[in-house]
């Protein structure tokens, strides 16, 4: 039986880099809409596929996995579900007011039908918080199941939705729920084996998995299809074990980590607004005044300041980032372990 954590300083610095990636992630494609040229970041990004949504998603069911396991569905629904779904809800309300006034470069779209549609089409911005609602809800379903069947189960559903043989709704946002199920399943029945593997990495042994996952993730991209859909998951098991050890040689670093950390604490307010402020930054600048591999990066970081420099003086506003007054029946928070 799992216990609950205490707070363990690489989880907060992993979630920390894990959503700079989705920032930087962001970045790229908006400057990409407005004319930014292509450059080796754009090849980058395109690898750190296999590391970027797994490790949230495996941080997020290694923080799940006691309630998943120990909770009623009534107290798992109350504790860690409702929040999830009044957020998703929330600010999709709020995306939709803010795309009827700032453009939207990145294809067609009508911000009031996305809203309309968003309990079965879920939003491009917020499909993380229907994800992990529904992945909790699932894992405390089949949590009686052997675990080896849980995971073999998983990873044959993650299979088929990256390859595409499953393909639900339009768009990528259920294709990468699909995908990235196994991933939470693996956080939460591996906690143990994480655990141990980030209180054990060195500097060579850290140094040797994250460049492994380099060399994996670019090969990769040479395998034909749809040989390359089988390796995919298996390459992103290993970029969760880097993602996990470059967090955990962060956590020595001092300042570095501290600095990501100080991110992870604070993912929910960057996920839900970093894109709002992308979307509204990222037309005012020229395309090409700097290269995209140094305009990208400021961009996020501008982002990111500009998420948690708001989240500053709205954090204590009720139910913006926290159930409702009415809806809980203690305060609860996202991310709570």
């Amino acid at each position: 039986m799992s216990t609950p954590l205490a707070r363990v300083p690489w989880i907060d610095i992993a979630k920390g880099v894990a959503i700079t990636l989705v920032v930087v992630h962001h970045a790229l494609q908006f400057l990409g809409a407005y004319g930014w040229s292509p450059g080796p970041l754009y090849r980058a990004d395109a690898g750190l596929t296999t590391m970027r949504m797994p490790l949230f998603f495996a941080v997020s069911g290694l923080l799940a996995a006691n309630g998943v396991r120990t909770f009623t569905f009534a107290s798992l629904w109350q504790r860690r579900v409702l929040l999830l779904v009044y957020l998703y809800v929330l600010w999709g309300l709020v995306r939709a007011i803010w795309f009827s006034f700032v453009p939207w470069p990145l294809g067609e779209l009508d911000p009031w039908m996305q809203l309309l549609v968003s309990p079965v089409q879920p939003w491009s911005g917020l499909w993380y918080l229907y994800a992990l609602a529904l992945y909790m809800a699932l894992a405390w379903a089949i949590r009686s199941l052997p675990v080896w069947s849980q995971l073999a189960g998983g990873a044959v559903v993650s299979a088929l939705f990256a390859s595409g043989f499953i393909q639900l709704g339009v768009g990528y946002t259920w294709r990468s729920i699909g995908t990235y199920f196994f991933f939470f399943l693996l956080g939460m029945h591996a906690r143990g084996l994480i655990l141990r593997f980030a209180e054990r990495v060195t500097w060579v042994t850290g140094v040797a998995t994250l460049l492994g996952y380099g060399a994996l993730a670019t090969g990769i991209v040479f395998i034909p299809q749809p040989l390359r859909w089988i390796a995919t998951l298996p390459v992103a098991v290993v970029g969760v074990a880097a993602g996990v050890a470059l967090a955990a040689l962060l956590a020595k670093s001092g300042i570095l980590g501290r600095g990501f950390a100080a991110i992870g604490m604070r993912t929910l307010p960057v996920y839900v607004l970093h894109v709002l402020v992308i979307s509204a930054l990222a037309p005012l600048l020229p395309a090409g005044i700097v290269p995209t591999l140094i305009a990208a990066p400021l961009l996020a970081a501008v982002a990111i300041a500009a998420c948690l420099g708001i989240y500053s003086v709205t954090a204590r506003v009720p139910g913006l980032f926290t159930l409702a007054p009415g809806l809980a029946k203690r305060p609860v928070r996202a991310g709570d372990s």
